[in-house]
C-alpha cells in the first residue's frame, strides 16, 4: 500500500488540476459570452470600443473551451472562438481599416485572472477529501 501512495497522489493532484482547468475555462467562456449578449439588430451596433452587440447569435455560439493532454502530460487549456462558426471574430476584436474594434475577449481575459482562478479552484478540489478524481463519494463509505 505505502508504494502506492505517490501514484495516488499525482493521480489526485492530475485530477484536481484538469477539474480547476475545467472550471476557469467554463467561467472565462461565460464572461466572454455575457459581454456579447446586448442584443442588437440589423443596422444597429454597438460604439467603436465597445463589445459588439449580439445579432445572429454566432459569435456568441462559436466560443467554446477544451482542455487536453499535451505530449508531455501536461495539461493545455484553451478558450477560443471557432472560426468556422464565427469567422469574423478577429475583425470585430481588432477592428479593420473600415470597421473600429469591438474587443470582447481579450477585455474579457484581462478582466478575468485566469491564473488566480485556477490556483483557487485547485486548491478548492484538493483540499476537498470527499472529492475523488473530480467525482464526489459518500465519505462515510470504506
Amino acid at each position: 500500500m505505502p508504494d502506492e501512495m505517490p501514484e495516488i497522489m499525482d493521480d489526485r493532484m492530475r485530477s484536481a488540476y484538469k477539474a480547476a482547468l475545467i472550471r476557469a475555462c467554463i467561467e472565462l467562456r461565460d464572461l466572454i459570452r455575457e459581454k456579447i449578449s446586448t442584443p442588437g439588430s440589423k443596422g444597429v451596433y454597438s460604439p467603436e470600443g465597445e463589445a459588439p452587440y449580439k445579432q445572429s447569435g454566432n459569435l456568441w455560439k462559436s466560443y467554446k473551451w477544451m482542455v487536453s493532454s499535451t505530449a508531455t502530460g501536461l495539461e493545455d487549456a484553451n478558450v477560443y472562438s471557432d472560426p468556422a462558426i464565427a469567422p469574423y471574430q478577429k475583425f470585430l476584436e481588432e477592428g479593420t481599416g473600415k470597421m473600429g474594434a469591438r474587443p470582447h475577449y481579450w477585455d474579457a481575459l484581462e478582466e478575468y485572472d485566469f491564473g488566480a482562478h485556477v490556483q483557487m479552484y485547485f486548491i478548492e478540489e484538493i483540499s476537498n477529501p470527499t472529492r475523488v478524481f473530480g467525482t464526489i463519494v459518500d465519505s462515510a463509505e470504506e
